[in-house]
């Protein structure tokens, strides 16, 4: 039956990502690197999972996915069976690409949060996917996983790019159609603890106008935002105390500074409230 078929691809798709997770493999003289190949870009294209509207929209704000899934587990193995050079061929890579576009978010979330894999092997190919990623992706599950895992952790390689990268998805999430989504508030917590940790580090000046915007848009107050700022920063204030190198007291002063605009943010809001507390008295 169909089902049956479905679990045997799941279960041998499974098995096949295992064997892509070994540190020794070879596409071009290994017997075993070429069937894991062939099969796991064949797993690419299977029919299941469909899309399922109620599930894809329960995603945003729980991401899960049930089994049989093999074309999820393909899109995993790929990307670990791409860490090996002999393995990233042009069809590899043109399975990752097609993946990237899946019309399932469970399977889009599995590049999202494994193309970093790629960075030593294709780089500028990894951050050809990131950036349409970043452009054309929709679905605040998928974005999550993109900035929380591979964005986070390719700040310190290349900075600009991240940062570039990171303001695209943000401004998502100021715009009506995505403001309120599930899954907004934590995206924008995912993004602006990453701008502050690149600001308070490096004073990073684009950094330092999205988080002044953030702090100071009266207009339009997310508390959210502040308590996400306020967070990552008081991480900073005991940053090597014991440490009077000027970059070390930079730093500690950069997050001394965001904590004292919040201070000010929180004397506007009570002067904001007061009047409308003795009003009600």
């Amino acid at each position: 039956s169909t089902e049956q078929r479905d679990y045997i691809w799941d279960t041998l798709t499974r098995a096949w990502k295992q064997i892509a997770r070994l540190n020794q493999l070879s596409c071009n003289e290994d017997e075993i690197g070429k069937f894991v190949k062939n099969v796991l870009v064949e797993a690419s294209e299977y029919p299941t999972p469909q899309p399922d509207t109620k599930c894809d929209a329960r995603f945003d704000e729980f991401p899960s996915w049930g089994t049989p899934a093999p074309r999820i587990e393909a899109a995993i193995g790929l990307l670990l069976l791409s860490r090996h050079s002999t393995c990233a061929s042009k069809e590899v890579r043109k399975a990752i690409k097609r993946l990237a576009h899946d019309p399932v978010p469970a399977v889009r979330h599995q590049i999202a949060n494994y193309i970093y894999f790629l960075f030593n092997i294709a780089s500028e190919f990894m951050w050809n996917i990131l950036e349409e990623m970043c452009q054309k992706e929709k679905s605040t599950g998928v974005l999550r996983s993109l900035v929380a895992r591979t964005l986070g952790w390719l700040r310190d390689t290349d900075t600009e790019r991240v940062v570039k990268l990171l303001k695209d998805i943000f401004e998502k999430t100021n715009t009506q159609v995505m403001t309120g989504g599930p899954g907004i508030q934590e995206l924008r917590r995912f993004c602006l603890e990453i701008f502050t940790d690149i600001y308070i580090r490096s004073n990073h000046q684009i950094c330092q106008e999205i988080l002044n915007n953030c702090l100071f848009r009266k207009s339009s107050l997310n508390y959210g935002d502040y308590f996400h700022i306020l967070g990552c920063a008081k991480k900073f204030l005991n940053y090597r105390l014991s440490s009077d190198s000027d970059e070390d007291k930079n730093l500690r002063n950069r997050a001394r500074k965001l904590l004292k605009n919040i201070l000010k943010l929180s004397s506007y809001l009570i002067a904001l409230i007061t009047p409308i507390k003795r009003v009600a008295l």
